[in-house]
């Protein structure tokens, strides 16, 4: 066959992509076979059999102490220019909400992060928590905002996870801590199943979806919510999560999201079977969703709405 090529979003960045179906599925993690030259300084991947240590032909062959300088030194630029790119795209697409997050960001880091009481110790018997996963390039403290809402309105209470760079780690990483949360919220087994609710903010979107199938069976999925890119494209891999869902599946998107992702065959997309529809914040984009107001306003009145569910019933 012959190669397509496309423009592809990781939720942060574009990258520029050639696909050869011989080679690889489209839709899985290797869907790339090869990188095309306007996002080569995002891509360490090797180009040539001699970078790997050993000529064309598979010929055994010793790096010189400058060639390994080279690549560890070209390794390093690469990777604070896809941290300036972030840090810009960020910072100039959306500077107030970026401020707004960067005492958070810092708090974030620490295993025990309590702001707003996120992260509480107890669980009472009628509660259903809210467990969130985050996106590239964060970590738990970006959900700060969210906790102040469940706090101040009595929608809590919300757990959060600090994710692993490696994403394919992450939805083992969330699947243990949603794990943690349900025997807090319902330590005695023969007391029956544990509800709770699930939020993802851009990959944190794909972590979640991710997740749901993997859940051992006392343990129930009742609403999704989920932050992304308009329309929010989901690889069809991730249907599963989707139709495990028990309750209602609310997106968020913003109307000048400046990371937004191109239409591709290989996604399935969500908006038409949501019961409620998609919330669009016209004057919000990619990260602004995370300090929003109507986001935050949004996800109480659904939980409060749906009252207090009892465990284990």
């Amino acid at each position: 066959m012959e190669p397509v090529s496309g423009m592809y979003s990781s939720g942060l960045l574009y990258s520029t992509y050639e696909h050869d179906s011989n080679v690889c599925e489209l839709g899985s993690n290797d869907r790339f076979s090869k990188v095309a030259q306007s996002d080569r300084v995002l891509n360490f991947k090797k180009e040539s059999n001699y970078e790997n240590g050993s000529e064309l032909g598979n010929k055994p062959c010793e790096k010189s102490i400058f060639t390994r300088a080279y690549v560890a030194i070209k390794k390093c630029v690469a990777y604070l220019a896809f941290k300036i790119h972030w840090a810009l795209g960020y910072t100039l697409s959306e500077p107030i909400e970026a401020l707004k997050l960067i005492i958070p960001l810092i708090k974030g880091r620490k295993e025990t992060f309590t702001s707003y009481e996120l992260n509480s110790r107890t669980i009472r018997r009628h509660e259903v928590p809210l467990i969130m996963a985050h996106g590239d390039a964060s970590n738990q403290g970006v959900w700060t905002h969210l906790g102040k809402a469940l706090k101040e309105n009595d929608a809590g209470p919300g757990f959060t996870v600090n994710m692993p760079e490696d994403r394919a780690k992450r939805a083992d990483v969330l699947l243990e801590r949603i794990k943690d949360v349900a025997k807090a919220a319902n330590s005695s087994p023969e007391l029956g199943s544990v509800t709770v609710d699930l939020a993802g903010q851009s990959w944190g979107v794909r972590t979640v979806l991710e997740v749901i199938p993997k859940l051992p069976d006392n343990i129930k999925v009742r609403n999704c919510f989920l932050m992304s890119h308009s329309r929010l494209p989901i690889q069809n891999e991730l249907k599963n999560g989707i139709e495990k869902c028990q309750g209602q599946i609310v997106t968020f998107h913003g109307g000048c999201d400046p990371y937004e992702i191109e239409d591709k065959e290989d996604c399935y997309y969500i908006e038409d079977e949501c019961v409620c529809p998609s919330v669009v914040i016209d004057t919000s984009g990619h990260f602004g969703l995370l300090t929003h107001k109507k986001v935050m306003n949004k996800i109480v009145e659904v939980r409060r709405q749906q009252g207090s569910l009892s465990q284990g019933g």
